[in-house]
């Protein structure tokens, strides 16, 4: 199972999210004393993800003939798709969340 580590920029664990079959995603904050503000943002932004989807870009590389052809496709990813914890961690490691804009940063972590 997958497991999307949150941490702040000192790297100290915040929370985890983590994707079960088929599309639930559950977000648990591990730290109790962190901001609340931080949390409701973190977790309207989770809950709008889960049920918005994400955008996720994908490049791959194309063989031909006598060429190769680069293709760059944009495809949204919902939680019932594998690829949904890397995309919801590439989307929270560009914001800042909470009153003070604190930066936060998402990390894949295999269990």
């Amino acid at each position: 199972m997958a497991v999307l580590r949150v941490v702040d920029f000192q790297r100290r664990l915040l929370a985890q999210i983590t994707l079960q079959a088929p599309d639930s995603v559950t977000l648990e904050f591990l730290n109790p004393e962190n901001e609340t503000d931080l949390r409701d943002t973190l977790t309207t932004f989770v809950d709008f993800c889960k049920y918005n989807g994400l955008s996720l870009r994908i490049s791959r590389k194309v063989q031909k003939a006598d060429h190769i052809i680069y293709i760059n496709e944009q495809v949204l990813v919902k939680p019932n798709d594998e690829r949904f914890l890397q995309a919801l961690g590439d989307a929270i490691s560009c914001y800042t969340f909470g009153n003070q804009s604190k930066r936060i940063f998402a990390l894949m972590h295999k269990q």
